[in-house]
């Protein structure tokens, strides 16, 4: 089942009243500890979001949605040499896609049903 975000806490929420923390974003940033989903609003510009090192994030997933329907581009990189899929970024196009990004601890693997 999909997440959608709640209209007053803007926590993404399933049918099993799961919470998840998330913040909004319009430029380039880092995900930390304390992301565990990230809204991108690339409206004005590419936007491009780094990933942690995936050796220190081991077993540690990431939700990452494009929520505006501008043509530009949300790019998933991971911070030092890290890779996501075996490559240096993975990109999201279109308005409400998005990627879930798993660390097995040597690399970012995106789990099914991101939908980028």
């Amino acid at each position: 089942m999909p997440l959608r975000p709640n209209p007053v806490s803007g926590a993404l929420e399933q049918s099993d009243n799961l919470f998840l923390v998330g913040r909004r974003v319009t430029a380039d940033t880092h995900l930390t500890q304390a992301d565990q989903v990230v809204l991108v609003d690339a409206a004005a510009r590419p936007v491009t979001v780094i990933l942690p090192r995936a050796s220190a994030q081991k077993w540690r997933a990431f939700v990452i949605v494009k929520v505006d329907a501008a043509d530009h581009r949300v790019t998933i990189a991971g911070a030092g040499g890290s890779l996501v899929d075996g490559a240096l970024s993975q990109t999201i196009n279109g308005q409400w896609n998005g990627i879930q990004v798993w660390s097995d601890g040597t690399q970012w693997i995106t789990l099914p049903g991101g939908g980028a």
